[in-house]
């Protein structure tokens, strides 16, 4: 159960004291934290639809005469319409006394003095407000003890907490609530309890109407309540005050920390609300093997992303000073003068938390959590203090230095976290997480003798002459021989070995030290992905470095194997001039069988064998120079991908250059938010696999997500065309509630609006301000009439926000192709939407572009495609002519011509008529297009002729498909 669409009650229709008591008592809700087990509350928002101002005047005059009425609504609602007394007529009305809201308005008590409580003066009731002020006139009212003392009990009911989180704020709030106060929390169903740490968590969604919410991502779906007993003997002694201001300032160092959205106590406990995460590091891998290779040069960059963002964020926390607050003159000249130094001491995977998806553009994405073992440096706990003195520890991954009489300080952390580290490590590599539980017990085996712990270091080593365990010496060197290590993984293992995992804290390196050893593996990882990762994922000129001439042909075609496909019993076709047979497939070495599995799990064809295996493969030659593809020095071995057009001259037309393009590029899966009917039951005829006959699939998801990096990704590996998709203007109040454009991929929305998205990219021109963007923006609105799209009427005004962002940003409005001097820093409109004539407003794309010639418009910007707009979708083999029958003709075409070419192999296929509805989805064709365009173009920088292919659209565009479409630009 989630705590969103309530609203399950009709509207009432006789309208008085009793139909209104029973919704109110139909509207409580049943807390997710309730230790007597009879609590309820009315959610605000339901309390408002049911006490309408409407409806208070209705129920009003049933009660009192007309005199009275009106200013009776008013001191409900008040002048202005915001609630004063709403919350106590409705506990009047439940307690069946709303005859008393007069006795109110005249006392001048308002809901904001709830709650009351209730003292007996012999048998006269004293009410007190919040602030324990006695409401004098109270002991003259009517009611009986037991009647006031009944309203202190019901008017709990409508006191439920009222939660704020403000991420952009340094500091959270916290609250001091009654013992009897409700909790606005409500289970998740079915409900989920962990305990760790000094308490339980518990998974719960807040009453929508009683959260305020303010930050740069999306609201959290639901949050982790951390429960912890304050009377606990061991409770730190702090957790008050970390309760109330455990906030790293610095955005980026608190990335990687679980965030505090706001605590409170009651009673004796406190609680800590946090957004909730999809498990632990634990979890993640065991799902890590199926997500992850080590031979994949993403892959490997999300790695060592992660690792320093933790290390980034642990040493923020060492840096934090608590804030405690002193209360005597030498907790204060202590505080001053100690330094402010803190740590976590309980580093582990389970105090790693992982979120699939986090806030929105971050995936798999770690944190650290568990803070309540964080000791800080005050008077009442220092930065070094004695082993005996840290509570909680987890044994297997503590320091040597806990054996000894010297005092724990930061290193300590290092030391756990390096542990962690060298775990998660094999898993990556070894893409098993069963490796975890087999060197534990290695570990184990070694100290049998003695006592008998999987620790890294023999229990009673000191922390200056201790060593680690052989067992863990000899795992780090397995790693590094591993087939798979690449440099960079081989230099992270170094720095477990010789920063980390140093028995002696003194000469162990600080979390600044470690950051900056991971940062210069990153750097590196971005500089050559060769570096990054010893795979055939590269882009093709760099995988090619590194095999030898004579094993290249078999290499490649097997690689190349992956290009077969597209409708049942059909196979690839392409140019006879581009390829030749692999002959007899049956008598394939031990190689090729074990590409033959790949192949079998890349089309889900358990049928492929050596004997079935006819493939056409195209022709790769090389010379034996550097990557066997470039025959001279090129600028492009100086270049990054972020800002590749700055080696370009300026005099060129935008229509000489090669650009990377993609479509609906704002497309990824965690964007997309279709507007479902529920789950269509598709028989999923995969062309490609007749085995599968039928399956339930989110298909309109499928269907709408195009790109699995996010436009800021796409961005810095060099894409620099981009397609928008726009749908009706409305408020985001997750930026800043704002009015703006949406952004749709037809009838599925996608999250942020034009606005901010094109912010972002004006971003990233002032940081780069050498390169141009091409940005396509179209009205793509549609709405589901059952399965079929039925297309929203264009609003006619975005032409004018558009132009005002274009303004803004003093963009090129221009209808014709510029050169790229005119447009460095600066975006490029291709308007896909109605503008007068007589306005100019960017290149028209507006009209229907002719296929077969270039599209042409007076001094307008010419442009071509190839596909014919009117046609329907295409097969594999289709879809690969068709665009490279189009990057051949803007090859061969005349340099100057001034034409933009547009060559896609971007596609989609869905057939609802059938009795068994069947689709191909944009990932699909991307999967089957990639090799063949890889290959195209990896021939094409080798050729003797050299042209440009102008813009080059693609699904699921990654770094390999960018680099080798810009790469072109320097083969000339």
């Amino acid at each position: 159960m989630s705590g969103e669409g309530l609203d399950s009650e009709p509207p009432l229709v006789d309208i008085d004291v009793s139909s209104v008591w029973e919704a109110l008592m139909n509207a409580c809700r049943k807390p997710a934290i309730d230790h007597t087990g009879k609590q309820a509350f009315i959610p605000l928002g339901r309390l408002l639809r049911i006490l309408s101002p409407r409806n208070v005047e209705r129920i009003l005059s049933q009660r009192f005469t007309d005199e009275t009425l009106m200013s009776l609504v008013n001191e409900v609602y008040g002048a202005n319409g915001e609630p004063r007394r709403l919350k106590i007529m409705a506990t009047l009305i439940l307690v069946n006394g709303l005859h008393f809201l007069l006795d109110f308005v005249n006392a001048k008590v308002e809901d904001s003095q709830l709650p009351l409580t209730v003292h007996r003066r012999g048998q006269q009731a004293i009410l007190y407000d919040r602030e324990k002020n006695e409401i004098e006139s109270s002991k003259n009212w009517t009611w009986s003890y037991p009647e006031a003392e009944y309203f202190t009990m019901k008017q709990m009911q409508l006191c439920s907490l009222f939660c704020t989180i403000d991420e952009e704020e340094q500091f959270m709030d916290h609250f001091r609530l009654p013992a009897d106060f409700v909790l606005p929390f409500v289970d998740s169903d079915p409900p989920v309890i962990r305990s760790g740490g000094y308490g339980k968590v518990t998974k719960v969604f807040i009453e929508p109407s009683h959260l305020w919410y303010r930050g740069r991502y999306p609201k959290p779906e639901c949050f982790a309540i951390k429960a912890i007993q304050h009377s606990s003997i061991d409770h730190p002694s702090e957790a008050d005050s970390l309760a109330r201001r455990l906030v790293i300032k610095k955005l980026e160092d608190r990335e990687h920390l679980h965030q505090l959205l706001f605590s409170f106590r009651r009673a004796d406990y406190y609680y800590l609300v946090f957004e909730w995460a999809d498990g632990d590091l634990t979890d993640l891998w065991e799902t890590m093997p199926s997500l992850y290779r080590p031979d994949v040069e993403e892959d490997a960059v999300w790695f060592f992303r992660q690792c320093a963002g933790i290390v980034r964020s642990l040493g923020s926390l060492h840096e934090q000073r608590s804030s405690y607050t002193a209360s005597t003159v030498e907790e204060i000249v202590h505080i001053a003068l100690a330094g402010k130094y803190g740590r976590h001491s309980d580093i582990k995977p389970q105090n790693l938390l992982w979120f699939s998806d986090y806030q929105g553009d971050k995936k798999d994405h770690l944190v650290i959590a568990d803070l309540g073992l964080t000791q800080f440096n005050t008077s009442q706990s220092k930065s070094h203090v004695s082993w005996a003195d840290v509570k909680g520890y987890t044994q297997t991954y503590k320091a040597p230095e806990s054996e000894g009489s010297d005092g724990v300080g930061t290193r300590y952390d290092i030391w756990s976290l390096g542990c962690v580290f060298l775990e998660h490590a094999s898993v990556f590599l070894m893409r098993d997480n069963s490796c975890v539980r087999t060197f534990s017990d290695n570990r184990l085996e070694e100290d049998k003798e003695k006592d008998f712990t999987d620790t890294y270091t023999a229990i009673g080593s000191s922390g200056i002459r201790g060593e680690v365990k052989k067992t863990v010496t000899k795992m780090i060197q397995g790693l590094k021989d591993h087939h798979l290590c690449a440099p960079s993984m081989s230099d992270f293992l170094d720095l477990i070995s010789e920063g980390m995992l140093v028995p002696n804290q003194s000469a162990r390196y600080t979390a600044g030290m470690v950051l900056r050893a991971l940062r210069d593996i990153q750097l590196r990882c971005d500089q050559d992905p060769r570096y990054a990762c010893v795979s055939r994922h590269l882009p093709l000129k760099d995988q090619l470095k590194s095999i030898p001439d004579s094993r290249i042909p078999s290499r490649q075609s097997r690689i190349l194997a992956g290009i077969s496909g597209g409708q049942q019993g059909s196979r690839a076709n392409f140019d006879s001039s581009h390829t030749e047979s692999t002959g007899d497939a049956g008598a394939a070495d031990p190689e090729a069988l074990k590409m033959l599995n790949e192949l079998r799990h890349m089309s889900n064809d358990s049928n492929l064998s050596p004997d079935n295996l006819q493939l056409q493969i195209p022709k790769i030659w090389f010379d034996g120079s550097v990557g066997g593809l470039l025959q001279e020095h090129s600028p492009i071995s100086d270049l990054i991908h972020r800002d590749w057009m700055k080696n370009l001259p300026g005099d060129l037309s935008l229509t000489q250059i090669s650009i990377p393009g993609t479509h609906n590029s704002h497309a990824i899966k965690s964007n997309v938010v279709v507007a479902s009917n529920g789950k269509v039951n598709f028989a999923a005829y995969a062309l490609y696999n007749p085995g599968i006959v039928s399956m339930y699939a989110e298909v309109y998801t499928a269907i709408a997500t195009c790109q699995s990096s996010s436009m800021w990704d796409q961005l810095h590996f060099g894409v620099r065309c981009f397609d928008l998709r726009v749908r009706s203007w409305e408020k985001f109040d997750n930026e800043g509630g704002r009015w703006a454009f949406g952004l749709c991929h037809g009838s599925a929305k996608l999250k942020e609006s034009l606005t901010q998205v094109l912010d972002g990219m004006a971003d990233f021109l002032k940081k780069y301000p050498s390169e141009t963007l091409l940005i396509s923006i179209k009205w793509d609105e549609e709405k589901l009439d059952g399965s079929k799209p039925v297309i929203v009427t264009p609003d006619k005004n975005l032409r004018f926000g558009v132009s005002e962002i274009w303004d803004k940003h003093n963009w090129f409005k221009g209808a014709y192709w510029p050169k790229l001097h005119e447009v460095r820093g600066r975006a490029i409109l291709l308007r896909r939407f109605w503008n007068p004539d007589n306005e100019l407003l960017g290149i028209n794309f507006d009209d229907p572009s002719f296929f077969n010639n270039a599209r042409s418009k007076g001094p307008e910007g010419k442009w071509k495609q190839m596909t014919d707009p009117g046609r329907d979708s295409m097969t594999i083999e289709e879809r690969w002519k068709c665009a490279r029958d189009m990057l051949i003709e803007a090859k061969e075409a005349d340099f100057n011509d001034n034409v933009m070419y547009f060559a896609s192999t971007c596609d989609v296929w869905l057939d609802m008529d059938g009795k068994k509805p069947r689709f191909w989805a944009p990932s699909y064709y991307a999967d089957q297009l990639c090799v063949p365009l890889l290959t195209f173009m990896n021939g094409e920088y080798r050729s003797q002729k050299k042209g440009r292919y102008g813009v080059v659209v693609t699904d699921f565009c990654n770094p390999n498909i960018s680099q080798l479409i810009f790469e072109q630009n320097f083969s000339r």
